[in-house]
Formats: C-alpha cells, sequence, structure tokens
C-alpha cells in the first residue's frame, strides 16, 4: 500500500497523518509513504513517524518513507542529527 503525503506534516496533521498509518500497519500490511511532495516537516512529525515504524515492527508490518534527497524531510533528519543515523533506516532518501 502506498501513502502520498503532500503539504506539511507537522504538528497540526499530526493526527491526520497517524490515522492513515495505523489501520494498515495494525493489520501487518507492507506501507510505503511517499514524501516527496513533504514541504515541511518539524521534530512532532520525526517522533511519530519514528512511532509509527516501532509500531509496524510488533506488529510485522512494513513502513518505508522514501524522500528525494535535499528535500524536506531529509533536511529536517540532517538538522535533528538523525540523516544517517540508525533509529531511521526505514527513511529512503534518492
Amino acid at each position: 500500500m502506498t501513502l502520498n503525503f503532500t503539504g506539511k506534516t507537522c504538528l497540526d496533521r499530526l493526527l491526520e497523518l497517524a490515522v492513515e498509518l495505523r489501520g494498515p500497519i495494525e493489520s501487518g500490511a507492507e506501507v510505503t509513504l511517499e514524501g516527496a511532495d513533504f514541504s515541511a516537516i518539524d521534530f512532532a512529525g520525526i517522533q511519530m513517524l519514528l512511532a509509527a515504524q516501532r509500531r509496524a515492527e510488533r506488529t510485522g508490518a512494513t513502513l518505508r518513507v522514501r524522500v528525494p534527497q535535499g528535500g524536506a524531510l531529509h533536511k529536517a533528519l540532517r538538522r535533528y542529527g538523525l540523516a544517517d543515523a540508525p533509529p531511521a533506516p526505514f527513511i529512503e532518501a534518492a
């Protein structure tokens, strides 16, 4: 299952994103979140993605987040020191 997210993924949109991810993750699906059109993401958004990944691991689901190298999510991960860190290997920057 592929979900496309556009615009800002900040505190005000976290509930929407969490609700969309929860069902597929709870059912053990393979989920790809396309983030090429993320225009902004804050630390709360990153925390939500990391929490979704932990839930996916517990339920046997697979979560991948695809983002362009140098895009908003990739820049935010670098800003918070997570771009090359183990907590985010499910995020693919291309």
